[in-house]
């Protein structure tokens, strides 16, 4: 009987503002340079988007993005440095977490590797 684990780590303060689902937007502006196409790959809309990184920059005390207006492109959004500086972090941490939490589980649910 084989299974696995899940395990999800969201910061919070007063209520969750980056788990996850930010990190996730984050990275499909990064690919996108668009928070509205970066949302939309996520099924949601542009202005859940911008609620979601408003909410995080307001409890970070610094902007994730940047937006830019008009030009031959017509404007978009990138990370800035802080916001792509946060988001490796946090990948990182969630990635060491599972394997930390990936012994523990081996070592408590032998059965699950079978």
């Amino acid at each position: 009987m084989a299974f696995s684990f899940y395990i999800r780590i969201p910061f919070t303060s007063d209520g969750a503002f980056f788990g996850p689902g930010v990190n996730e937007l984050l990275h499909n502006i990064d690919v996108a340079n668009s928070l509205s196409a970066a949302a939309t790959m996520m099924g949601m809309s542009y202005s859940k988007g911008w609620k979601i990184i408003h909410a995080a920059e307001k409890k970070l005390g610094y902007p994730l993005t940047v937006k830019s207006i008009g030009g031959v492109r017509g404007g978009g959004s990138s990370l800035t440095g802080e916001g792509r500086s946060f988001m490796e972090r946090y990948d990182a941490f969630v990635a060491e977490s599972r394997r930390a939490v990936q012994g523990c589980f081996e070592h408590y649910f032998p059965e699950a590797q079978q």
